[in-house]
């Protein structure tokens, strides 16, 4: 009996240590990783002057609201590829204005006015126009051209995805979130609240 309980308790300690070796030679890539945080800066160069950025063209009907309602308190700009009805591949530029202060909001595609929505006014302290405009940004543009045409050298950046791959960037401006692919404009947002964005 003690031969046998001295060997049940050595193949139990073997088996701890077996374990226990194990797992402190499992390779540092399988355990749970902290992801690294974003990154400030400060003193950004973009290269470029704000007259050298092109203007995005508005379309007729985008004319005509700004005419009549003036531009957006704020507004998301989205670049994308979808399929037309012919099932090639096309560009789209998707925008949506929101005017607050009277509750309406309306997407364009392309410039083409595909939906208009009236809700209830949003008023609240802080709640203001941003300083930016739709046309600022253009498909193609990449951060030096937004650094420019926004005036602003500094910012914070970070990876889009968790995988952290940098092909993939989102970039906080004052009062703006730019969203980059390969430093290729994806997507815009304004934030105006307080005093952010430019004055105007």
């Amino acid at each position: 009996m003690l031969i046998k309980r001295y060997l049940k308790d050595y193949w139990l300690l073997f088996f701890i240590l077996t374990i226990t070796s194990i797992g402190c030679a499992l390779p540092a890539a399988l355990l749970p990783q902290p992801k690294p945080a974003g990154k400030l800066v400060l003193d950004y160069s973009p290269g470029v002057s704000a007259d050298q950025v092109p203007l995005y063209e508005f379309s007729s009907e985008q004319h005509d609201q700004i005419i009549n309602r003036g531009y957006p308190d704020r507004f998301l700009i989205l670049f994308f590829v979808d399929q037309n009805d012919a099932g090639l591949d096309k560009e789209v530029r998707q925008e949506t204005w929101y005017y607050d202060q009277i509750g309406l909001e309306l997407v364009f595609h392309n410039g083409v006015l595909m939906r208009e929505f009236q809700g209830d006014a949003i008023r609240m302290e802080g709640l203001g126009r941003t300083g930016y405009n739709p046309e600022f940004f253009y498909r193609g543009m990449g951060l030096a051209e937004i650094s420019a045409i926004t005036a602003q050298n500094g910012f914070y950046q970070e990876p889009i995805s968790e995988d952290q791959d940098p092909r993939g960037m989102l970039h906080y401006f004052q009062g703006l979130v730019v969203g980059l692919e390969n430093d290729q404009l994806r997507y815009v947002e304004t934030l105006p609240l307080g005093d952010a964005g430019l004055p105007y």
